[in-house]
Formats: structure tokens, sequence, C-alpha cells
């Protein structure tokens, strides 16, 4: 991972919305936020081969709370994959508002997220 703008993680986001990221510095529509390289651990919790087998894994999972935190913390490949982030790093936190905030460009060997909105200090959900 690469960052290219000051965000961080905190824990008590306005509005009682719970953990999420904000900018710690002011941050201009179409700037690169980040790069993050799907192969890092740090990025990525698990990889399923396939959206069925995704799906299976969903449907085995008996708590809806589990089912939900997943859902919100994965993301289709290029080719096909589902990979369900790292609930602990940043990039698995990005973009959980109504109106998105930043724009994702996944190719093979890096993932760029970059600003679609000037984004204030203090900003939250990055």
């Amino acid at each position: 991972m690469e960052l290219f703008k000051p965000i961080a993680i905190v824990s008590d986001l306005p509005g009682g919305k719970g953990r999420g990221l904000v900018a710690l510095g002011p941050i201009r529509k179409g700037e690169v936020i980040a790069v993050w390289h799907p192969r890092d651990r740090r990025v990525i919790d698990r990889v399923y081969s396939s959206v069925g087998d995704f799906e299976a894994a969903l449907e085995r999972l008996a708590e809806p709370t589990e089912r939900r935190n997943i859902l919100n913390h994965s993301w289709p490949t290029p080719d096909g994959k589902m990979v369900v982030l790292s609930e602990n790093g940043a990039f698995g936190m990005i973009n959980h508002c109504g109106e998105p905030t930043v724009l994702h460009d996944f190719r093979s060997d890096a993932w760029t997220t970059t600003a679609c909105v000037d984004l204030k200090i203090g900003r939250a959900h990055v």
C-alpha cells in the first residue's frame, strides 16, 4: 500500500457511525489518495475463486450481522474473483457512504483510489 494523501482510521465517526476513514489534510477532486497492491495481505483477508463460491460461503454463515459485515468489505476483481478486505486496514473502510467520495481503478497489479469530490480535513468516509 502506498499512501499519497493523509488519511486515518478513527473509531468514532460523527453521528454514531462507528469506525471509518477521515482526511487529515485537504484532498482535491481527481487526486490519487492511495495505490493498493492486491497481493498485500494487510489489505486482503480472503479470496474466493468465483462469485458462486463467495455466495456459498455467505449462505453458510448463521449470523446476519456477519454476512452484512463481509458484504460491506468485499469487492469483485477484474478476473472474476471476490476478495474480502481486512477490516483492520484502511482499504476495507473506504467509501462506505451513500454518495461516493472516491473511485477505484482495479488493475491486476494495483488498485488506485482517487478522490471524486473535494475532501476537507476531517471529512468522514474517505
